[in-house]
């Protein structure tokens, strides 16, 4: 969780890499009541009052740990949507703005003080020979054990229900027979803040782990 201190700039989310994280991008929908609209309009820029639309880059890290977190805000009739998009980034990096994702969630959360649904997705990258996952990818096949003559299965989806919905589910899906790819989809209620990132990114990396373990020292030697 990130820390604040008075006088220092705006942190982003914990670094992706140490979690094997590679994005992370989360969207709700909140409903425009009159004291939130105004309390907007008094906090942001000329163009979400003209144009109602708003968008931050933040970018920070070395040159080896790039990561940049982009915030996309549309008005519509009654409500707004929100859109965060937290990755490692490469070629084609948007440039940083000079009001900063963080700063803004900060302004949201003072102006919608109650709880929004906000729906998550975040994926993972994981070397095979140092992690050890739930299902092995990938599977192979039997002759004759799959229809149309398939080799082997490199892809699951995992679901968690909670009755007839879904609450959550896992993809892993090793295309290329080498890195295997973890995808976590999601819904939570949370509320708006400047730690709201990291919340998300904790909750993934929790429930990642109970499909993926990494491999000590010695389950490596005993493999």
């Amino acid at each position: 969780m990130i820390s604040s201190r008075a006088g220092a700039p705006d942190r982003m989310a914990q670094d992706l890499r140490r979690v094997n994280a590679v994005e992370l991008a989360f969207h709700t929908r909140l409903q425009l009541t009159a004291d939130v609209e105004a309390g907007l309009d008094a906090a942001l820029h000329k163009r979400w009052r003209d144009e109602g639309t708003l968008s931050m880059v933040q970018r920070s890290g070395g040159k080896r740990r790039r990561q940049v977190m982009v915030l996309a805000l549309v008005r519509t009739k009654d409500s707004m949507v929100l859109d965060g998009h937290l990755a490692v980034s490469g070629e084609n990096e948007p440039q940083a703005t000079s009001e900063t994702p963080t700063q803004f969630l900060r302004k949201l959360g003072a102006a919608f003080k109650q709880r929004a649904t906000i729906h998550l997705m975040c994926r993972f990258l994981y070397a095979p020979n140092e992690h050890e996952l739930l299902f092995p990818l990938p599977i192979p096949l039997k002759p004759g054990q799959a229809a149309f003559d398939f080799d082997e299965i490199r892809g699951v989806r995992l679901v968690k229900k909670d009755g007839e919905a879904i609450a959550h589910e896992v993809i892993l899906d090793r295309p290329e027979n080498e890195d295997v790819s973890v995808t976590f989809v999601t819904h939570v209620d949370d509320l708006l803040d400047t730690k709201l990132p990291d919340r998300l990114l904790s909750h993934a990396v929790e429930i990642a782990g109970n499909v993926v373990k990494v491999q000590t020292r010695a389950s490596i030697k005993g493999t």
